[in-house]
């Protein structure tokens, strides 16, 4: 089933990232704790981030360092007196990490992006929010091919309706250099941006588009932030895009789930397109239940690991 799937898939990533050491641990205080991303580090450990109650001055963005067994070497906390939430980290190409996120604790007004780059020791290097007098989310953040970095995410205070694609360009100490948004006159958010050598892609959602309730998109913006092309995959009912990778061939993939298509429920749903965003391979996979893949990797020559959760409980894992 694919509960099971995706817990295998969970212990062959951790058996290979750490050294064929398995473990398994809980981490946190007497508060509320809550991880929303992970990566490697070049020691063979790993750094886990998401929001804390447990530590700091409230709700804190949350960073733990752990070695290749799973035992925490430093832990840190960022913000200010209210909300901070850390969303993604990710490797820098200079040893250092990058954080997206959101705070409620600077800014100019109620919720914007909040970007920082820390060393590898958890120090912060520089931070900067983004955003205006209402709500805007950070969901993403990549290393931009030709300098500095992209943020994607969701903005109310800019764009043509209350939810659009909010995108933020910015250098190498996180000074703006360009924001735009981008949508129709229902909601659009994006989850998901990869950094290509004279553009970069954008994977969301939409309800302004498509067939009918929330679709996946894609946008290909060149780099000044102009529109190149949009593509939208979905059916009648909701489809979600959770996360947005490219692989060695130039193909765009990307994993989210459906309730249009697959067995009932909420299924897996994997799509791959060419360059230009067409599609050249949809497919559904679960069971009667619910199924959310968060992650996909590229593995050996033609193969993706997709991790998430699923509620089915059947013996098999069923596909189309």
């Amino acid at each position: 089933m694919l509960q099971q799937l995706a817990t295998y898939i969970l212990l062959i990533t951790s058996l290979s990232l750490f050294s064929q050491t398995n473990f398994h641990h809980t981490y946190g205080g007497s508060g509320k704790d809550i991880a929303y991303s992970s990566c490697e580090t070049q020691d063979n450990g790993m750094m886990i981030l998401g929001l804390t109650t447990s530590f700091g001055t409230g709700k804190d963005l949350y960073l733990m360092k752990l070695n290749h067994e799973g035992g925490i070497l430093w832990s840190r906390t960022y913000g200010g007196k209210k909300v901070d939430a850390g969303i993604k980290i990710k490797p820098t190409s200079d040893g250092n990490f990058i954080i997206i996120g959101n705070t409620t604790s600077f800014g100019a007004k109620r919720r914007d992006l909040y970007l920082l780059k820390i060393d590898s020791e958890g120090n912060e290097i520089w931070s900067h929010t983004y955003g205006g007098e209402l709500n805007e989310f950070g969901l993403d953040v990549a290393e931009a091919k030709n300098g500095g970095y992209i943020l994607v995410g969701e903005t109310n205070s800019f764009g043509v309706a209350d939810h659009d694609i909010y995108v933020v360009k910015v250098d190498e100490k996180g000074n703006q250099e360009w924001s735009k948004t981008i949508g129709g006159d229902s909601l659009e958010f994006a989850s998901s941006v990869i950094s290509l050598d004279d553009s970069y892609v954008i994977g969301g959602e939409t309800n302004s588009l498509g067939a009918g309730g929330y679709d996946a998109v894609l946008v290909k913006i060149n780099l000044d932030g102009i529109v190149m092309w949009s593509k939208v995959y979905g059916g009648q009912k909701d489809e979600h895009l959770n996360a947005l990778i490219e692989d060695d061939y130039g193909h765009l993939v990307f994993v989210g789930s459906s309730t249009t298509y697959g067995f009932g429920g909420r299924d897996l749903f994997y799509v791959l397109t060419d360059q230009e965003g067409y599609a050249v391979k949809v497919k559904s996979l679960g069971s009667v239940a619910d199924e959310e893949p968060q992650v996909v990797r590229k593995v050996g020559n033609d193969g993706y690991i997709i991790l998430g959760f699923s509620n089915s409980f059947n013996d098999q894992l069923t596909g189309q």
